[in-house]
């Protein structure tokens, strides 16, 4: 409906002024707040253009009079996937740093601390018996070994600095296929796949999806619709 229109782009102009004011509170809570940056405008807008074109393309698909059939529903929704991954991309080239921000990222004791932790495990057994009081860093102290053991296994095949840089990319490559999963995921409240579209929409534009790359925080809503 065109109101229902007006009102999430009011909403979403709304919270892009906050973000350019800088408004207190938006960047975290006062225990943890992340320090605002200032990426380059126009190469910004120049990476996002061809997933935003495809995305309005994709909009304009399904919006359509008649609606799609079902079959092209589905189309639309891996088409999304593949929008999701290029706002990945495009993530990636708008850092200076591109490749290397990633690396710095994944590498880094203060942003989550699963890789370096993995860099210290020499028996994978003795690791996993005596996980629960293994003194480790940061965000292995307080979560589950599946992010350690994801690099591990990594580490397994790759040299360190090529399995951070793969572990990284394929996280963001991994977190494209949550908008597969909402379609799926919409299947519990309806069976119209035009309906099942919107909840592929709003995942695929969600921000978080792009601005916690490289973390395990994208596919955290993965997981979650797949154990319901």
């Amino acid at each position: 409906k065109p109101r229902d229109v007006i009102v999430v782009v009011a909403v979403g102009a709304t919270f892009l002024l906050a973000l350019f004011l800088e408004l207190p509170g938006l960047n975290g809570p006062s225990y943890w707040q992340w320090p605002w940056r200032s990426l380059d405008f126009l190469h910004t807008l120049e990476v996002f253009a061809a997933p935003l074109v495809m995305l309005g393309f994709l909009g304009w698909q399904w919006s359509r009079t008649p609606p799609p059939s079902a079959a092209a529903a589905r189309g639309i929704a891996f088409g999304l996937v593949a929008c999701q991954a290029l706002l990945q991309w495009a993530r990636l080239r708008a850092e200076p740093g591109g490749w290397t921000w990633l690396d710095a990222l994944v590498q880094s004791r203060a942003v989550t601390s699963y890789y370096t932790d993995a860099l210290r495990i020499d028996n994978l057994g003795s690791f996993l018996r005596d996980f629960s009081w293994k003194r480790l860093e940061h965000h292995s102290s307080t979560h589950p070994p599946g992010p350690v053991l994801f690099y591990w296994a990594l580490l397994q095949f790759l040299p360190p600095d090529l399995a951070a840089r793969a572990g990284g990319a394929l996280i963001g490559a991994l977190a494209s296929f949550g908008v597969a999963v909402a379609y799926w995921f919409g299947s519990l409240w309806t069976d119209d796949p035009i309906r099942r579209l919107a909840a592929c929409f709003a995942y695929a534009l969600m921000p978080s999806l792009v601005v916690v790359l490289p973390t395990f925080d994208q596919l955290y809503p993965i997981l979650t619709m797949l154990c319901l």
